[in-house]
């Protein structure tokens, strides 16, 4: 006897129908609303066998038992019913784990459900539970109960519920990850069946269904790879397998995964509108996309994810450490790379038998061709020639049909081309079956002149999936064409795909092969031309302005491979130019060293090709001079940013705005390296011309203006700072609205100003405003996320607000971690910050090691006798010097002085910052003598500030106070130490 559920999704409910029958009822309710079919024990009748075999069968089927367990037990089945069951073994272990020999209905509904390996949702009655009805079992029964209870309890472990009251148990379920069916299935399928078309594989999708089957589990995701040569069918019958067993997957989902940035970008993909619709499909910033798509994989159950075209040891690498993500689903994986983990199994896919060949091609072209009574011959010979593969097949099949050629026709094209075709055939470069190429050459003389032209421009983009809005751009140098149309023509003949779901098409790569090798070397590099060009207006948006990022980020890839072909074949331009805009791009995205790469590769390209003078050259060095900045190499930076500055003004003139932008680089890296009287001179002049070339809200015044107030900021003119930041924060705002990432790092130096001239509250509220804005628009381990982090922190800790503090840091501890290997400097800020808070909450032992971590990474990265080694040698000295380590840690001081002394010399604010701690350690030492010397020297330094500056430094005032206590313990009277100072100070 066997019982046939409904196949969407069932549920069985388990439960004691006296006691709770309402609470069962709306659990049903709710999930009937989602179209699950929803089963328990008075849903059916006895029938011809047992109630026993019954529950079994119905359990069997069901996709989940949810279980709700009171103090009844419940009805007994026979004796003789249990025999049919009573082999089971968790049944044995049930009795004898706990001395019974009876088991209730509902007791045996949780052992079937185990036994069956259901996923069971369990929820177990506490105090304050109502029953329906009061408990009139026998103490016997109730003591059964709660032997029961006690057993379950054990065997969950952690995983149940209390049940108290109905509603609430109505919001746990609703929670749990069942499919709504009430909505349609998400689909992004790119195909539809071929149906009768489809040969060859049936007992190849009933196998990959066994295997999924055999190792089917509710809470870990069970993959399978499918791989073979390209062209061989993978893809097909991925999506065969799919649309075959839909009825038993909640969603049917496609992604190509050919390179770690594609995976990442076609998850993210999935959030929008036609597939999963989530709220966050209007992210810019594809991390937060991909994020959505992450949790709604992993909230729900029953999903089918096919990864497409998985061919490189990297991309294979991205794909695993997905998986460790994602439960509850089946990925099948397709591609030619077969070297995968032993987690996950693989399944070899090989050509269709000469039979299955044939068939396929009768029955692909049976409504198109002229037939002829040699078409079951010729269709062989053909298969044969096609090496039976699936792709060459299809390829073969569209052609036939669409000429309403005959076989023999076909036939004898496909042979007379051969000889002259083999003749450019490279099989070694290529690396591709010989008869895939010939089949698709012979559907290329069969395109129209604007198809053709089309897909020779298409050859040279990425196999990645390409926006349709591409066509809208024409190419400048070129005689228009009807791009949408040849794209029409190119689908027909299937040498592009075009989705169903997006406005995107691929081009295979082996299309795009055969397209490149059949041009001829001076029209390859015309075409190509052409392509980049196509590429260069297409990608000419803003890439520091997030909201170009939907637009810029599809056409990344393309751009990449396109210049890339551009470096082979030496056309200079506009590929040097792309590689610079894409470098751009990276570097709004903090992918610092693939940015400096595609910058250096360019610099060599212009410098070869324009010479060491010509502007071109001036922009690559002063991009990679950004980058080198932006990852701590300063000394490297700044002689690229003096020659691309003396480039510019003897090529654009000493007033041009060109120069203008050169000298705010060169003094935003001479402020870094505490040249402020050089930074100031440059800045003031950039500021100038800027006014002079344009009208006074102008995004380059606004940058003058930003770089100019942080200079005076540095140099305590804090009024003055604060009137340039005002205006350069409403230039930007008009510019962009008061939610852009401008904006926000106008606010952030204007907190950073506010904090240091004690508007706390003030500062405060604008960094909790930076912060919200950073988070909007960038991704959460963004480095200007962590910085805005930091930030907000310092904020917090300047008004003794700490609660939010080490939250704050830790998380951007976390995030710096994930960017490690790009950018490490941003990982030294977040250790060294984390580590001076801990210390600073008495908690050195846990700070030692991240600043330790702080000091290694620093003098990896600058060297060491950095400015920055020795902020990592003095913040850890406090550290050492707190757990009582004085020796340590005045060693540390020391070096960190010399260091500091080094760059900037014996005279600088933060040399005497160096000796104010060495005099505090002196002192906790009780060397007054040793300590005087040191604070003298501070006051010194701190003066001499005062005298050149007209203002006091921040630090001196607590300076004064130390060396006066330093005095007093020595003996000094308040005349003396009075005497001593102003004698100091007019030094």
């Amino acid at each position: 006897m066997s019982i046939q559920l409904d196949k969407t999704y069932s549920i069985f409910i388990s439960a004691v129908s006296n006691e709770l029958r309402s609470y069962r009822q709306e659990v049903a309710r709710v999930l009937r609303r989602k179209c699950i079919v929803v089963h328990d024990q008075e849903y059916f009748t006895q029938g011809s066998g047992t109630l026993l075999e019954r529950l079994n069968e119905y359990i069997q089927q069901c996709d989940a038992v949810i279980l709700l367990i009171g103090d009844c037990c419940g009805g007994f089945p026979t004796e003789e019913h249990i025999k049919s069951l009573s082999t089971i073994s968790i049944f044995e272990q049930y009795k004898a784990d706990n001395y019974v020999n009876d088991v209730s209905y509902t007791q045996w509904e949780y052992l079937l459900a185990k036994y069956h390996g259901k996923k069971t949702y369990t929820y177990i009655s506490k105090e304050g539970f109502k029953p329906d009805e009061p408990n009139q079992e026998s103490e016997d029964l109730q003591q059964y109960q709660q032997v029961y209870r006690k057993w379950v309890q054990k065997h969950q472990g952690e995983n149940y519920e209390p049940l108290i009251l109905s509603t609430k148990l109505v919001e746990n379920v609703l929670l749990l990850p069942f499919p709504d069916l009430s909505h349609p299935r998400p689909t992004n399928l790119p195909y539809t069946s071929l149906g009768s078309v489809f040969k060859g594989r049936d007992a190849l999708l009933k196998d990959l269904r066994e295997r999924f089957i055999a190792t089917q589990s509710a809470s870990k995701i069970i993959v399978k790879v499918l791989y073979g040569l390209g062209g061989i069918g993978k893809t097909r019958l991925a999506i065969e397998y799919a649309l075959h067993y839909e009825n038993t997957y909640n969603a049917l989902l496609f992604v190509s995964g050919d390179s770690p940035e594609a995976l990442l970008n076609n998850l993210a993909n999935l959030c929008g509108p036609l597939v999963l619709n989530l709220p966050e499909q209007g992210e810019a910033e594809q991390q937060k996309r991909l994020a959505a798509v992450l949790r709604w994989l992993q909230q729900h159950a029953s999903w089918f994810l096919i990864i497409d075209n998985v061919d490189t040891s990297e991309a294979a690498k991205a794909v695993e450490q997905l998986l460790s993500k994602l439960h509850g689903g089946h990925i099948l994986i397709t591609g030619r790379f077969s070297q995968w983990s032993r987690q996950v199994e693989r399944i070899e896919l090989d050509v269709l038998s000469l039979e299955d060949a044939t068939d396929f091609l009768l029955e692909r072209t049976k409504d198109g061709r002229r037939e002829t009574f040699e078409d079951q011959d010729l269709a062989k010979a053909i298969a044969i020639g096609l090496g039976q593969l699936a792709l060459a097949l299809e390829q073969a099949g569209a052609y036939i049909e669409t000429t309403r050629c005959t076989l023999q026709q076909y036939h004898q094209k496909w042979e007379t081309s051969r000889v002259m075709l083999l003749e450019w055939f490279d099989e070694q470069q290529m690396q591709y079956a010989k008869s895939v190429a010939i089949t698709w050459i012979t559907s290329f003389e069969m395109l129209t002149e604007a198809s053709r032209t089309l897909l020779n421009r298409l050859g040279w983009l990425a196999p990645e999936p390409v926006p349709e809005s591409l066509l809208e751009v024409s190419v400048p140098t070129a005689t228009p064409i009807d791009m949408l149309s040849g794209l029409v023509e190119l689908a027909r003949y299937s040498l592009v795909t075009r989705s169903f779901t997006m406005p995107t098409f691929t081009v295979h790569r082996l299309v795009q092969e055969v397209t490149r090798q059949r041009l001829s070397l001076i029209n390859r590099k015309n075409v190509l031309r052409e392509a980049l060009l196509w590429l260069e207006k297409a990608f000419a948006y803003e890439p520091d302005d997030t909201r170009n990022w939907p637009i810029l980020e599809p056409l990344a890839p393309h751009v990449m491979t396109g210049a890339q072909y551009g470096v082979q074949l030496e056309i200079a331009s506009p590929t040097t130019g792309l590689l610079n805009e894409l470098s751009r791009l990276l570097m709004a995205k903090a992918q610092m060293p693939e940015a400096e790469k595609l910058l250096r590769q360019a610099l060599i390209i212009d410098e070869q090709v324009h010479g060491h003078d010509h502007a071109f050259v001036t922009v690559r060095l002063n991009n990679l001079a950004n980058v080198l900045q932006n990852t701590g190499r300063l000394d490297e930076a700044e002689p690229l940013m003096r020659r691309a500055l003396a480039i510019s003004e003897s090529e654009d003139g000493t007033d041009h705005p060109n120069v203008a932008t050169r000298l705010n680089n060169l003094a935003t890296l001479l402020m870094d390296t505490n040249h402020l009287e050089e930074a100031e001179q440059l800045l003031r002049r950039a500021l100038e011309i800027d006014e002079q070339s344009y009208h006074p809200d102008h995004p380059n015044i606004a940058r003058d203006l930003n770089n100019l107030a942080q200079l005076l900021h540095s140099t305590n003119r804090s009024p003055e700072a604060e009137k340039a930041l005002q205006r350069t924060i409403t230039i930007y705002q008009d510019l962009y609205g008061v939610n852009h990432p401008t904006v926000a790092r106008g606010l952030n130096n204007l907190a950073g100003l506010f904090r240091d001239t004690n508007r706390s509250t003030e500062a405060l509220a604008l960094a909790r405003q930076v912060l919200h804005i950073m988070e909007h628009n960038y991704s959460p381990d963004h480095p200007y996320v962590t910085r805005s982090q930091h930030s907000l922190a310092a904020m917090l800790m300047a008004t003794n607000q700490l609660d939010e503090v080490e939250s704050l840091l830790r998380q951007a501890l976390t995030a710096s971690r994930t960017n490690s290997s790009s950018n490490p400097i941003e990982l030294s800020t977040s250790l060294n910050n984390l580590g001076v808070f801990l210390n600073d909450q008495g908690r050195s032992a846990e700070a030692e090691p991240m600043l330790r971590e702080a000091l290694s990474l620093d003098e990896d990265i600058y060297g060491s006798d950095h400015p920055s080694v020795a902020r990592d040698l003095h913040n850890l000295a406090q550290v050492i010097k707190a757990i009582g380590h004085l020796k340590d840690a005045k060693s540390m001081m020391h070096r960190a002085l010399s260091i500091s002394e080094l760059n900037h010399g014996k005279h600088h604010p933060d040399v005497a910052i160096h000796l104010v701690n060495l005099a505090r350690l002196s002192i906790s030492e009780n060397h007054l003598q040793e300590a005087e010397l040191l604070l003298r020297r501070t006051l010194s330094i701190f003066f001499a500030f005062e005298r050149q500056n007209g203002s006091e430094h921040p630090r001196s005032h607590s300076a004064i106070n130390e060396y006066r206590t330093v005095l007093k313990a020595i003996g000094k009277s308040d005349e003396l130490i009075n005497s001593a100072i102003d004698a100091i100070r007019n030094k």
